[in-house]
């Protein structure tokens, strides 16, 4: 019978690099109505990852042993009965919780997405794109002339948010730290960056929106939601689409007026997406971005740095959450 590896999490710990464990399993046969895909690239979630693996995921129950990852694109090596759709040898891609850092994965066919090639692309486009589409036509509800500063703009998330504010008609920030992350987001489109490592966010945002700022996308938290809060313009809207700066650590206490004083005035809000509960709109979210994408309307960018083999998956975990990858984050098999 033959064996393939795949990072489980055995007991709850303090991280992805303290508790995650490679261990090999048997591979069998698929089942009625399901595929054995041979994985070929992974899509990294670090802060995601390390959250699962300290149990601070409250929207799942999560009970150990379990398997780790999401995305992932392969090859069908094997089906069972009863599938159609797809065949041996076509590539695919897969989102699911367990589904990712593993060499093969069984899977319902339902839940197989074909593609046109073994392309690792994909790995950055489902989920990624989909939530920023979702996030930004569901929550943001941008209009043409509005501005918008993306915090993490660089980001696997921030690359297609500022993309779909920009085809939305938007003024785009993008709030990046470093020069070569300051770079590529100008070839996405923005029409200013803020480097965070040469300019104090709250100065900068008076700067080049000195009537205020209409959306605030963070996806950090701490003083960028603070600054982008303070800078709201009337019926300026913040969204939440996640916290790196204090996500795996005990909420920071801070005292000032709460927030209502600084929104009630303005008729400006605070919103947030989370993507397990916009999971009814994927589909058709994940039908655009694909068409975007095959037409060439859709910039994809994969980190530079290669990790290759699913021994590698601790380091690309590490390597996004250290804040210096652009784009992407994804392993090779």
């Amino acid at each position: 019978m033959e064996t393939a590896r795949k990072w489980t999490l055995p007991a709850f710990g303090e991280g992805f690099t303290d508790a995650a464990r490679l261990v090999s399993f048997d591979v069998v046969a698929p089942g009625p109505q399901q595929l054995l895909v041979r994985n070929r690239y992974l899509g990294v979630n670090g802060l995601f990852d390390h959250g699962i693996c300290r149990n601070e995921v409250p929207y799942r129950t999560l009970v150990p042993p379990l398997d780790l990852g999401l995305e992932a694109v392969g090859e069908v090596i094997a089906i069972g009965r009863d599938v159609h759709a797809v065949a041996v040898g076509d590539a695919v891609v897969t989102a699911q919780l367990g589904g990712g850092y593993r060499e093969c994965l069984t899977v319902d066919a339902a839940d197989a997405i074909k593609l046109p090639s073994l392309d690792p692309t994909y790995v950055a486009l489902v989920p990624s794109a989909v939530s920023a589409l979702l996030a930004v036509e569901r929550v943001a509800e941008p209009k043409p002339g509005e501005v918008a500063v993306v915090a993490a703009a660089a980001g696997g998330l921030g690359q297609f948010v500022v993309q779909f504010l920009r085809r939305a008609g938007c003024r785009v920030i993008g709030l990046v730290s470093g020069d070569e992350k300051a770079r590529f987001v100008r070839t996405l489109g923005c029409d200013a960056v803020i480097d965070r490592a040469n300019e104090q966010l709250p100065d900068a945002l008076a700067r080049l929106a000195p009537d205020g700022i209409n959306i605030g996308f963070d996806t950090v938290g701490g003083a960028v939601f603070d600054a982008f809060v303070d800078a709201l313009a009337p019926h300026g809207r913040v969204v939440v689409s996640g916290y790196a700066a204090d996500m795996h650590k005990a909420p920071e206490q801070v005292t000032q007026s709460r927030i209502y004083h600084r929104l009630y005035w303005k008729a400006a809000s605070v919103r947030a997406f989370q993507n397990a509960l916009f999971r009814e709109f994927a589909p058709a979210a994940r039908g655009q971005i694909f068409a975007l994408y095959r037409d060439g309307a859709l910039q994809v960018k994969l980190d530079s740095t290669l990790f290759k083999g699913i021994e590698s998956v601790p380091a690309a975990v590490e390597h996004l959450r250290s804040g210096k990858s652009v784009g992407k984050v994804w392993v090779e098999l």
